[in-house]
């Protein structure tokens, strides 16, 4: 069976799009062509997963904004890109088109044009009208309004155009329900579980604690540099890494000048954007996770991915005292939920944590034992595949 996957927002090696479903329908036997775009160049070669790969050059999608700050981007393809991207996916008869990004309508849209028969899927990670009004910060009156009025067409948008999907994969719950009124049963939520490559323990951890992903106020970065201040009071030589792109404005320059002004430069480290596929890598050497993620709208109803991460890999975590990320801590036991706007709370639990073997070692072994029997991606693997095969 032919698969096309379109990822309008991410690129390829960033992407879990591709890290997750795209190989998971590889090695099921799948034929997948997976489609990403760059601002620079164009190409096509098959990757180190046996994966067709189609790099097109857009005229208006910025996956740079779009990944950072998704109120930048509109919903309508410059119409080169779509001429272009209308070329390459009706050239050839894929069975399926799977399709990740807010752009996903324009794109069914042209599948569906061509050929109602055609079966069109959309993932979607998030909500995009919680995004645009809840996660991104803005200053005046003004843009403020804008990012309201934006939010509530985006809502109308993709109500509108969700009937034009065959199937719609969403991450949770709250997303499910959301569409759910509108194409009932034909929503299913594929949980955004973990599935890094094993990169085995690490006895001589190198970081006390580690955060990974978009690194945003929201998400509790202040808070993150404000608990490390505290703790290198009594522990000197702590080291915290980020691992994850700044994706705020004017945010790398703050927290910057708060690890000089706090002399915390051999404290703090900054990673970057990585492969997927190394964030393993980081997680072994690490002791501790954190997700001190804001109490906004959007948190309270959408699960943070880091936390299956921090828990494969044996990582007691501190997280957000709120939501879907107690929830799964409560009831996998493998950490502390506190008030992710208190750097002082924050380390106090970072704290107890560190102090206590055995505490640390029953957190850290609850997170492996829920990991390996329910907060895999193995499971979700076989829901996708159940889906495609229902599809065909």
């Amino acid at each position: 069976m032919k698969i096309c996957m379109i990822d309008l927002e991410n690129e390829m090696l960033t992407a879990r799009f591709y890290w997750k479903d795209a190989n998971s329908l590889s090695k099921n036997e799948f034929d997948v062509t997976y489609i990403t775009f760059s601002k620079e160049y164009e190409k096509e070669y098959v990757t180190e997963q046996g994966i067709r790969h189609i790099i097109l050059k857009h005229g208006q999608i910025d996956t740079e904004k779009i990944s950072s700050n998704k109120f930048d981007i509109i919903t309508n393809l410059n119409m080169s890109t779509v001429n272009k991207l209308a070329k390459v996916i009706l050239k050839d008869n894929y069975d399926i088109y799977y399709l990740n990004g807010i752009y996903s309508p324009q794109v069914a849209k042209i599948i569906k044009n061509k050929n109602k028969n055609k079966k069109v899927i959309w993932q979607l990670q998030e909500s995009y009208p919680d995004y645009i009004r809840d996660y991104i910060s803005t200053q005046s009156f003004i843009k403020n309004l804008n990012k309201y009025l934006y939010s509530f067409y985006i809502n109308l948008y993709q109500k509108y155009y969700s009937t034009l999907f065959d199937y719609i994969i969403v991450t949770d719950d709250s997303i499910k329900k959301y569409f759910n009124p509108i194409i009932n049963g034909k929503v299913v939520v594929i949980y955004n579980y973990s599935s890094l490559e094993a990169y085995g323990t690490n006895d001589s951890k190198e970081y006390d604690l580690i955060y990974c992903g978009g690194i945003t106020t929201a998400r509790g970065a202040m808070s993150i540099l404000k608990a490390v201040k505290i703790g290198k009071e009594i522990k000197s030589d702590i080291k915290m890494v980020f691992v994850g792109p700044v994706s705020e404005k004017d945010l790398r320059t703050k927290m910057d000048r708060y690890i000089m002004e706090n002399n915390l430069g051999k404290n703090i480290f900054f990673i970057g954007s990585i492969s997927f596929d190394k964030i393993g890598s980081y997680l072994a050497k690490s002791k501790i996770g954190l997700a001190p993620l804001f109490p906004i709208p959007k948190y309270k109803k959408n699960i943070s991915m880091k936390i299956f991460e921090y828990m494969q890999y044996g990582l007691p975590i501190v997280g957000s005292d709120f939501g879907p990320i107690k929830r799964f801590l409560e009831e996998s036991n493998s950490g502390v939920c506190v008030n992710p706007e208190d750097g002082a709370e924050i380390w106090k639990a970072i704290k107890s944590i560190l102090e206590d073997e055995k505490l640390y070692m029953k957190y850290s072994q609850n997170g492996k034992k829920a990991y390996k029997n329910k907060y895999n991606w193995t499971k979700m693997e076989e829901n996708i595949i159940n889906i495609f095969n229902n599809l065909a």
